[in-house]
């Protein structure tokens, strides 16, 4: 009868760091794809009080091609997009951030924020509105070490009369 013999440590070893290698490397992969990433300041008027993240909404149009980009219009649901982004919403001093993330190398970047003040869902008196305006930025991917991140002037949200 022969006796099963264990395996050497140095193949155990040898495969242990053989996953450890590609997990880095998928990882290192993923982080390594284009994002684009826009920010921008969203300022309340004073009337405001203190700001509800529930009550802001944010809308977008992008393109990959140069060209006039509107600013969207104010609303509860986004205009239908061909690019997708991830919004990320963070209160601020005077307002909102608001971070939009692209998986692409370079992009065209328009919004509108609206802050729905008494919370009906419509765009009426005691409102704010307001939008980069009519020409939109271009947001891109630099490369791994020189950033993603494009800033844009705040955006005065103001009221609606």
């Amino acid at each position: 009868m022969t006796a099963m013999r264990p395996e050497p440590a140095s193949r155990r070893s040898e495969a242990t760091t053989a996953a450890v290698g590609l997990a880095f490397l998928s990882v290192l992969l993923v982080s390594c794809s284009p994002l684009a990433r826009v920010r921008s300041r969203l300022d309340l008027p004073a009337s405001v009080g203190s700001p509800d993240r529930q009550k802001l909404h944010v809308t977008f149009a992008a393109s990959t091609a140069a060209g006039p980009l509107a600013a969207p219009p104010p609303g509860i649901e986004p205009p239908e997009q061909r690019l997708l982004a991830e919004v990320e919403v963070t209160p601020a001093a005077s307002g909102f951030d608001v971070e939009l993330k692209f998986r692409k190398r370079s992009v065209y970047v328009n919004l509108t924020g609206w802050y729905d003040s008494n919370g009906d869902g419509e765009v009426n008196a005691g409102d704010a509105v307001g939008s980069l305006g009519p020409a939109p930025v271009l947001a891109t991917d630099k490369g791994v070490f020189s950033g993603n991140l494009t800033v844009t002037p705040p955006i005065a949200l103001k009221p609606v009369l």
